[in-house]
């Protein structure tokens, strides 16, 4: 998630409360029973995950996976970088 700001080592404040993000914020989704960080885009009727890094590729939601939003990422905290 670096074009978010994420990097390895940050600390993640989610609010679990907010369960519906808006394009623009990261979500921390719970897909086929493991976690990640990504944006949540609706498309043509369709869920997708979009990393923020262009390195990795876009996760289409499908009937058969199992898919929750578990929160949304509210502030992150890290270390100064050198």
């Amino acid at each position: 998630m670096i074009e978010a700001d994420i990097h390895s080592g940050d600390i993640l404040i989610v609010d679990k409360s907010k369960r519906n993000p808006s394009e623009s914020e990261v979500a921390v989704c719970e897909l086929n029973g493991e976690y990640t960080i990504k944006r949540f885009v609706k498309r043509d009727g369709c869920g997708w995950l979009v990393p923020a890094n262009p390195k990795f590729p876009e996760i289409k939601i499908t009937e058969e996976d199992t898919f929750n939003i578990w929160g949304t990422v509210t502030y992150i905290i890290h270390k100064p970088r050198e």
